[in-house]
Parts: C-alpha cells; sequence; structure tokens
C-alpha cells in the first residue's frame, strides 16, 4: 500500500488487494494446501497450477526464484493457476 499526505486535511492512498478471492476461499474451505500456501508467503496461482499440471512449484512463477530470469513458460502456467481460481481467461 501506498500514501502521499501532501496536504495535512487529505491523504492520497492506492491498495492492491491482491490474490483475495483464492486468500478468501481458502479460509472458508480451511483447505490445508491453500493455507499452507499463503503461510508460506507462496504465490497461490503458480501452487495450483503446480498441482493442477503436475509441473514443480518452481517452473510455475514467472521469474525464476534463484535467478530471477524471466521463465516464460513459468508465466503461462501461473496463468492456468489463475484460470482455475478465477474460472475466466484474462484479456
Amino acid at each position: 500500500m501506498k500514501i502521499r499526505v501532501r496536504h495535512p486535511e487529505y491523504v492520497m492512498m492506492s491498495s492492491d488487494y491482491s490474490q483475495q478471492e483464492p486468500k478468501i476461499a481458502a479460509f472458508v474451505s480451511q483447505d490445508s494446501r491453500m493455507l499452507d500456501t499463503f503461510q508460506q508467503r507462496k504465490d497461490i496461482y503458480a501452487t495450483l497450477a503446480s498441482i493442477g499440471l503436475g509441473f514443480p512449484y518452481e517452473e510455475c512463477l514467472e521469474f525464476n526464484p534463484v535467478t530471477h530470469a524471466n521463465q516464460p513458460e513459468g508465466k503461462a502456467r501461473r496463468s492456468v493457476g489463475k484460470v482455475l481460481v478465477l474460472g475466466r481467461p484474462r484479456g
């Protein structure tokens, strides 16, 4: 979250409700895999892509966790994970 104060009477802020749908689903369902993913601060979409597609978690990330190199295949797999959660492709 970013907050800027330029005048004592006004505050401008923006926030990101990142992954709010799967967080709510994890809380309501009490699914241990989803809850563990959030507790370990892992990416839920990459985790679900890993489970659904059968690839290691690290290969479902947009960026390599060690080298930070771009992984186009990982980004595509993560997008599949988003479709699994949100139920619709982006675009």
